[in-house]
């Protein structure tokens, strides 16, 4: 009798560690999230901190693999392996939400681009592309429409690189991103240029002349 409750106890015991270890991770992986735009350093600080042996659960190992992507990635560290993001791509693709799929093909992409794969990269980018009418996550869907234009422009297609540039400025104007709106449409000025198309150079500059003013 008393070896069954001492068992029970020591259960009782280690439901209680694991719980108290799950909800410790799923904080600070939370913290890192809330920080990772404004403060990407100290994003990827607190995600070096977190045990990796300890995030249970294969939706918990995908969640630190693409928050940790992302934290390199807005720290510029550029990493040419998967082995980072492969729990995210493993999970997310087949169960994610359209949100953690977009950014799993976004960050699939870059490490493609990092390895200078860009037919991997466009393909990457633009599984992204297909899913964003699905997602909410605006940020996200401007860099991949960025990134796949600029692929573009590699490749010479230059009507696609100022469709993609001038989609992505419109979603920065929304978001209040001025400095990355300007960007998008020097971009696509650039592209209009390069067509020569005059038409189009007009057009652009009047939208510039708003930013500007």
């Amino acid at each position: 009798m008393r070896s069954i409750r001492h068992l029970l106890m020591l259960l009782l015991l280690a439901c209680c560690t694991a719980s108290c270890s799950n909800h410790k991770q799923k904080e600070a992986l939370d913290r890192a999230e809330y920080l990772m735009e404004a403060h990407p350093d100290s994003a990827l600080i607190i995600l070096n901190e977190i045990e990796k042996s300890e995030l249970g659960s294969k939706k918990e190992q995908a969640r630190y693999a693409l928050l940790m992507s992302m934290a390199l990635d807005k720290n510029y560290i550029d990493t040419t392996a998967f082995d980072v993001l492969q729990p995210a791509i493993d999970y997310y693709i087949k169960k994610g939400t359209p949100d953690e799929k977009l950014r799993t093909y976004y960050y699939q992409g870059v490490i493609f681009l990092n390895k200078g794969n860009r037919d991997n990269a466009l393909n990457s980018f633009t599984k992204g592309v297909h899913i964003a009418n699905e997602s909410e996550d605006s940020l996200t869907i401007a860099r991949l429409l960025v990134a796949q234009g600029g692929l573009y422009y590699e490749f010479y297609e230059f009507d696609s690189y100022i469709k993609l540039y001038l989609k992505a400025a419109d979603i920065y104007n929304g978001l209040s991103l001025k400095d990355s709106e300007l960007d998008c449409l020097l971009n696509a000025l650039n592209g209009s240029i390069l067509l020569e198309n005059q038409h189009q150079c007009d057009s652009i500059l009047n939208l510039l002349t708003t930013i500007v003013r």
